[in-house]
């Protein structure tokens, strides 16, 4: 009974233990949003895309919406060379936007194509281009900002208790927000609400793929069990070859033993003689 009611407590200390250890689900849905991207991948800066810029005219302006709908349709363009996933997934943050404006597409009749509705169309557009570029640029920040806080992690004693190069708000100004009850808070923001309190050496790459992973258990240096394998597989291989490199320079040294002894007992026989 002793030993029965020690194995159940070392398992619930376990099971505590794992809870305590698991990823917050926000910083999970992080996590596998930017390993959509391939790590060893680029991503480019909208201003390198278009290079065209748009001085001091007004929103709405005949020089206003030109400019955007050559961003909008460069930047559309760029959006097709990333992997699937990741458009599908850009394109799902926009997806009341782009019912509103279907919805209203078809309540516009056939034969009104004139200039202001053609004026509304594009205002409308460019208002779905504007919002996926902010969040093209704002998951650009954040994937870089976990990368670098898997290194730190890595690294943990050389950053203890010093500022790190990692910002946590997208804007350099905070403003004011004002909530439900008419009261003044801090503006929320989930991305700093959901790296707060985080143990940071958790956050890791994968030693075979390099892609960000949570590691549960503090051992953990794969982000898959296939590739907790092959690392196993690897390090078998390493150690089957460096025990043969050890036995054979044993046998080597072994070898030369018996010639040494083989030739002393030759020369003595020869002097006895």
């Amino acid at each position: 009974m002793n030993k029965q009611r020690q194995g159940k407590e070392l398992r619930l200390a376990n099971s505590r233990k794992r809870v305590k250890c698991a990823c917050k689900p926000a910083l999970q849905e992080l996590i596998e949003f930017t390993n959509t991207i391939p790590p060893t991948f680029q991503l480019k800066n909208l201003t390198d895309l278009y290079e065209r810029k748009l001085f001091l005219s007004k929103p709405g302006s005949p020089e206003w919406i030109d400019f955007y709908k050559g961003q909008d349709e460069v930047f559309r363009t760029y959006l097709k060379t990333l992997p699937q996933e990741f458009q599908e997934l850009m394109h799902a943050t926009t997806i009341k936007q782009i019912e509103e404006f279907n919805g209203w597409l078809r309540s516009m009749p056939s034969a009104s194509e004139n200039a202001e509705v053609e004026n509304q169309y594009w205002l409308k557009r460019i208002e779905i281009h504007k919002k996926l570029v902010d969040i093209y640029e704002r998951f650009k920040w954040i994937r870089e900002n976990l990368y670098k806080l898997a290194e730190v992690g890595e690294n943990l004693e050389e950053h203890v208790g010093k500022q790190l190069d990692v910002a946590l708000g997208v804007l350099f100004v905070e403003y004011a927000y004002l909530d439900d009850n008419g009261r003044i808070r801090r503006q929320p923001d989930k991305y700093t609400e959901t790296l707060e309190g985080i143990e940071i050496s958790r956050l890791r790459t994968c030693v075979v793929c390099k892609k960000l992973f949570w590691a549960n258990r503090k051992d953990k240096k794969c982000c898959s069990e296939m590739h907790s394998a092959l690392i196993r597989q690897r390090q078998s291989r390493e150690s089957k070859r460096e025990k043969r490199e050890v036995y054979s320079k044993f046998a080597k040294r072994k070898k030369r033993g018996r010639e040494i002894t083989a030739n002393g007992t030759g020369s003595k026989g020869h002097k006895g003689d």
